[in-house]
């Protein structure tokens, strides 16, 4: 489509220049003309990128609370690749999927676990085979006041499901993650 556009608008100006056309346009029609396309182009192929973008490259998405506090702030904006990777997520990395209670959802959240590992927290520490894990983007605990249901500070032991991962918040005491499902 591109291509196209781009051709018509290359005549457009070749004809106008031209003084034998037919249409004896003026290059000053020509390059109202040539607006004109690049409008249009604009106002087609604009919606089109942003859908191609955000089905098969890239999507943002903003958090709208402090789960991962310290290290996604409630009021950012973050851009996930949609592009296939031919590595499985590791642990430390967060990740976006959707949630196993309401596929409508997405969640960020960051991968503690790989399937078939022994997790347990205790004392908010997290235990991966049964060796302390150092978190050093773990956040500090939610004021007093805070409305939101706190997560367990002790959990498991549990073993995550072959070919899953277990996830947690980096505000761990904030909100749900694989604790909870």
């Amino acid at each position: 489509i591109v291509v196209v556009y781009v051709l018509v608008a290359r005549d457009a100006v070749i004809l106008a220049k031209n003084p034998d056309n037919s249409l004896k346009m003026q290059p000053l029609l020509a390059g109202v003309l040539l607006v004109g396309i690049l409008i249009i182009n604009t106002s087609l192929l604009k919606p089109m990128i942003k859908n191609i973008t955000n089905e098969h490259i890239v999507e943002a998405f903003h958090i709208p609370s402090a789960s991962m506090s310290p290290s996604l702030l409630p009021g950012d904006y973050i851009l996930a690749s949609k592009l296939p990777n031919s590595t499985e997520p590791h642990r430390g990395a967060i990740v976006v999927f959707h949630s196993p209670s309401d596929t409508s959802r997405r969640l960020i959240k960051r991968v503690v676990g790989l399937g078939g590992e022994h997790i347990e927290v205790k004392e908010n520490k997290l235990y991966v085979k049964n060796i302390e894990q150092i978190e050093n983007y773990v956040g500090a605990a939610l004021p007093d006041d805070s409305s939101q249901d706190a997560s367990p500070s002790k959990f498991g032991p549990a073993t995550a499901p072959a070919g899953s991962f277990f996830v947690l918040n980096d505000n761990r005491k904030f909100g749900s993650d694989s604790r909870s499902w």
